[in-house]
């Protein structure tokens, strides 16, 4: 009687990305992209508001959070200065899962700076950098999933 050496295969972890975003556009953009750069090893999980990003980032095993800054906002007159939601959530997202890498993206680049305060580790520019957000999930990849 022969017995067959037992191999353990280890399967290989997918990568969790949290995308935040109310534009089905973009999250198809976004979605093609990942699945370009890292094949059927990633999850995408959207969230399009401040409460299901928090939500969806304290059950996920997530490793990336990609958090466009421009998502709308109410505005009341008395408000001097406009205040985006995205910057919020990233706030509320580095409160709760400071490990994070958290991408901030807007076709705006003055939210650059509000963004990284915010606690973005990256920032994008929607428009012109998808090259730049996929070297970024490259190097985050090769980093955290050896």
């Amino acid at each position: 009687m022969f017995f067959k050496k037992e191999e353990k295969m280890e399967q290989k972890k997918q990568l969790e990305i949290l995308v935040v975003d109310d534009d089905e556009q973009n999250i198809g953009l976004l979605s093609r992209l990942f699945n370009k750069v890292l094949g059927n090893d990633v999850e995408i999980i959207v969230a399009k508001d401040e409460i299901s990003a928090t939500t969806r980032c304290g059950i996920a095993d997530l490793v990336i959070v990609i958090v466009e800054c421009s998502l709308p906002t109410s505005i009341s007159p008395e408000q001097k200065s406009i205040r985006f939601k995205g910057v919020d959530i990233i706030k509320s997202i580095r409160g709760k899962r400071p490990e994070l890498i958290v991408v901030a993206m807007s076709s705006c680049d003055k939210m650059r700076q509000e963004a990284k305060k915010s606690g973005a580790n990256f920032f994008i520019n929607t428009i012109y950098d998808n090259w730049q957000l996929e070297n970024i999930i490259r190097a985050i990849v090769s980093q955290t999933h050896h």
